[in-house]
């Protein structure tokens, strides 16, 4: 049995943090969930592959210097991503736009909420007409910045 496979993209082992960020479709995924759309972007791979660097960038540095202390080459996905949509905000004066963060891990079945793991509240998954897809009793923080955004995930 043969198996076709169809990439969008493919980087090279050399490829910058900036060249995946530019290139990968998450300034798409970004765009759209301003808009309202419901985006994921996500790493998949075997352990050891640079899922963690690709999304993050070096370990602890993002957190020891925040977002936008962290030298450019080295920013991840994620810290990039959240700096672009402060920017993107900012840049259209998008008065009435705020930015509100949760954390949560889905595990064998289970959903932990990160922010609040001793949460005696029931997390389930569920569906709304007005709010689509969401988690229910999740601990919410409402971010002002990247930086903040970068806490949450401290």
């Amino acid at each position: 049995m043969q198996r076709v496979f169809n990439f969008d993209v493919v980087f090279e082992e050399a490829a910058s943090q900036s060249e995946v960020f530019d290139n990968c479709g998450v300034k798409d995924l970004i765009q759209l969930a301003l808009e309202g759309y419901n985006c994921t972007c996500f790493a998949y791979g075997q352990t050891n592959s640079g899922k963690t660097y690709t999304m993050t960038g070096p370990p602890d540095e993002t957190q020891q210097h925040g977002v936008s202390g962290l030298a450019g080459q080295s920013r991840g996905l994620v810290p990039r991503s959240f700096a672009h949509i402060f920017d993107l905000l900012r840049s259209r004066g998008a008065q009435g736009f705020k930015v509100y963060a949760t954390y949560f891990e889905i595990y064998n079945e289970q959903i932990t909420d990160l922010l609040n793991p001793r949460s005696i509240y029931p997390h389930t998954i569920r569906w709304s007409s007005t709010s689509g897809f969401y988690v229910d009793n999740l601990f919410v923080i409402e971010c002002d910045s990247a930086d903040d955004l970068m806490g949450v995930l401290a």
